[in-house]
């Protein structure tokens, strides 16, 4: 149930929670229920590959052991990376069983990406495949933090592949996943979307995960296990409950389109001015922040009073309001972002990445509309004096380090500087205006 006083919507204040607060147990006694079973707990749509709960919990129980044995432990960080594959879920699983935070990292992950995000999470074990190895082989070979590789496949390159890693069964019954402080240590690490510069390293520590996990319209609760590690897997940007689709009025929760569902995780929503702070009441718009235990440790090496204001809450940068039956409406983002066939593209992560570049000394980039597609990034360019480098340079340059759908598909406009206010900051707006001319 959720109640109203005042500015301020309220959520169900007592959402019960297992007392050990330990994700991997949590997770484990919910597989059990499904482990003699022969249901296909997760398949790969493309290929077809699947794995049932039985071989999903054996794996996942045996794989821990291994790692454990090899010396992963709380407190260390273990990588992934692979393209999609059905043992992609259980082995992040695994990982969370032997007490260490999982961390995931997509094929399409682009070099520039791939080396940030190493360097801020420093995992000291990383499990890969065959491809995602060929893909970055020569990025994760500088990443020397990184003491153990072990790949999903047989490799020439990697000593340890699964095949050989997975030398004895557990008894699935009398196993027990590591022993964590589940309010403060971390399961898992995913990334920010990026849209105030490089993605950020988000922390979930695992009472965190498992208020994720609490069913509410799922019948089934391993069903929702499993659709949020199906998240995890995507490496969504989405990393709290606070998840909406903008329908064009209403916003909707993902997981159901009740207001009570939303606030039964969040616990507290207010919407404040974005200049002045002051709480704002019903249909009046400003910034919606959201306060709850559901919600992350923090960000890896950033300040908390960056995103959280003096009274705690996550600053969500959407600017919307709510009504008066406690319905959300996002009705825009505070920081530009642009969307291209349904992704997010955070312009000044494009620009961080042209700026590296010797023949580049500005850089801006926004949105050039494109029909039903959304926006193609396009670069408006300023060349270091002397410089001769060309658009096609730019866009090849770009391509080589990001994902497909962060290409500069709109192009590179080169102009001798860049509009920004007194303070020195870019006007997009202005930039967009230029678009419009050309």
């Amino acid at each position: 149930m959720y109640s109203y006083n005042i500015n301020y919507v309220y959520g169900d204040q007592n959402v019960q929670v297992p007392a050990h607060l330990n994700f991997g147990k949590y997770i484990l006694e919910r597989l059990k229920q499904a482990y003699k079973t022969n249901e296909v707990a997760v398949e790969n749509a493309l290929s077809g590959e699947a794995i049932t709960y039985k071989d999903f919990t054996q794996y996942a129980v045996d794989l821990s052991v291994a790692l454990t044995d090899l010396g992963v432990k709380t407190g260390d960080t273990v990588g992934i990376g692979s393209e999609k594959r059905v043992l992609f879920i259980p082995t992040a699983v695994a990982v969370v069983f032997s007490g260490a935070a999982y961390t995931p990292y997509d094929l399409q992950s682009g070099r520039a990406g791939l080396k940030h995000k190493l360097n801020l999470t420093r995992p000291k074990y990383f499990i890969c495949s065959a491809l995602f190895w060929k893909t970055y082989e020569d990025v994760l070979k500088t990443m020397d933090f990184i003491e153990n590789f072990i790949c999903f496949d047989d490799s020439n390159d990697i000593e340890l592949s699964l095949k050989t890693f997975l030398t004895k069964q557990t008894n699935v019954s009398t196993f027990e996943p590591a022993t964590v402080q589940g309010q403060t240590d971390t399961a898992l690490i995913l990334y920010s979307s990026g849209t105030t510069g490089m993605p950020k390293g988000v922390q979930l520590t695992h009472l965190n995960c498992i208020l994720n996990s609490l069913p509410k319209d799922f019948e089934d609760e391993s069903l929702k296990t499993m659709f949020l590690f199906g998240e995890w897997y995507h490496n969504y940007d989405t990393f709290m409950t606070y998840k909406f689709l903008s329908l064009g009025r209403r916003v909707v929760y993902v997981d159901s389109v009740t207001p009570e569902n939303l606030l039964k995780s969040i616990q507290k929503c207010q919407v404040v001015d974005p200049q002045t702070r002051e709480v704002l009441g019903p249909n009046q718009r400003g910034e919606i922040c959201l306060r709850g235990p559901v919600f992350m440790k923090g960000y890896i090496g950033i300040e908390p009073s960056t995103y959280l204001d003096d009274q705690g809450f996550f600053l969500t940068g959407d600017l919307g309001y709510y009504d008066e039956d406690k319905y959300f409406y996002i009705v825009d983002r505070l920081k530009e972002i642009i969307s291209y066939d349904g992704n997010k593209v955070a312009p000044l992560e494009l620009e961080t990445i042209l700026l590296l570049h010797p023949g580049v000394r500005e850089a801006g980039v926004v949105g050039n509309p494109a029909g039903d597609i959304g926006e193609e990034p396009t670069a408006f360019v300023v060349r270091q004096p002397g410089a001769s480098v060309s658009e096609q340079e730019l866009i090849d340059y770009v391509s080589a380090e990001v994902s497909p759908y962060m290409q500069l598909r709109g192009g590179v406009v080169f102009v001798p500087e860049l509009p920004r206010n007194p303070r020195g900051k870019i006007l997009r707006r202005r930039l967009r205006e230029i678009l419009n001319t050309l």
